[in-house]
């Protein structure tokens, strides 16, 4: 499975779910935009919910804006109001709100969009209920403003399951910020994605291809699997983490009130995935897409 790593292209760091007052989020457009251009980032997704908030206007050299919504509803047969953010969206305008999670994440693609399920955990979905569906590309497994806000930022066991699976599920890291002046949730979560250049096309190909990292914090420089050796670099973490299913993996850990930047393992026996961990001194983490050693059922 290719990733990021093994591409060409140049490094882009975006986000891909944050409202303004298009929806219910405090800032405007142009505040929303004109923060994330001041803090380095070279894109963003605007999602307010239930509208397609146009930022092509705020589109500029360097910087790429993508359409974007959040659509949800009830879904009575899970008894849920699962949430599902569209990117790159073809819908225009505003929509009514969807009947089942299949339903949106069916709206997105025949839109043209790339569909991700937001914040599984606070959303209170089930395995059962990501299993049994097709047509997303990833899932949030970290939440910045469900984290600050209500204690449920991480949907990692999630994800994890479905790897198990051999469901080819990318995993991102959002803000979902909305900028209350109480609770200013802007930039804790991000992607860093590897495309050719830095066009809404080729973003969005590089999200469908896997071919980013999700962040809070560090970077990650090289991650992959050289024979049988695992192998990861990046920016100074307290620890570096291998994850595969059940207990399988392996952890690297700087000495107390040090750094390391870089992890190599050694595995006898490869299990079917393997995703990564970079661990600040401070718990911000960022996490790899998963590479699987055989392919992976679609």
């Amino acid at each position: 499975m290719t990733t990021a790593f093994d591409v060409e292209g140049n490094w882009y760091t975006g986000t891909t779910h944050v409202h303004s007052s298009g929806s219910d989020g405090r800032w405007t457009p142009e505040q929303v935009i004109g923060w994330y251009k001041a803090h380095g980032y070279d894109s963003c997704v605007l999602t307010d919910h239930l509208v397609c908030t146009d930022t092509g206007h705020l589109s500029t050299p360097g910087f790429v804006t993508i359409p974007g919504i959040e659509i949800h509803g009830h879904d009575k047969a899970i008894h849920r109001t699962p949430h599902v953010v569209g990117i790159g969206t073809g819908i225009e305008g505003r929509v009514e709100q969807g009947a089942s999670l299949k339903g949106l994440i069916d709206q997105v693609n025949q839109n043209d969009g790339l569909a991700v399920v937001a914040h599984p955990y606070w959303s209170a979905l089930r395995d059962e209920h990501l299993s049994a569906l097709e047509g997303y590309v990833g899932i949030e497994i970290y939440s910045y403003a469900c984290w600050r806000r209500f204690g449920k930022g991480d949907s990692l066991t999630y994800w994890d399951n479905l790897l198990y699976d051999s469901r080819p599920v990318r995993g991102l890291g959002v803000g979902d910020a909305h900028c209350l002046p109480e609770n200013l949730d802007i930039g804790g979560g991000w992607i860093v994605v590897k495309a050719p250049e830095l066009t809404e096309t080729a973003i969005l190909e590089a999200i469908r291809g896997g071919h980013f990292y999700a962040s809070q914090g560090p970077a990650i420089e090289e991650w992959g699997i050289d024979e049988a050796d695992v192998y990861v670099r990046c920016s100074p973490v307290e620890r570096i983490q291998i994850h595969g299913p059940n207990g399988s993996g392996r952890a690297a850990y700087a000495p107390k009130g040090r750094t390391i930047i870089e992890a190599t393992s050694a595995l006898s026996e490869m299990p079917r995935y393997l995703r990564a961990t970079c661990v600040g001194l401070h718990y911000e983490r960022a996490w790899t897409n998963p590479v699987f050693i055989a392919e992976p059922s679609q």
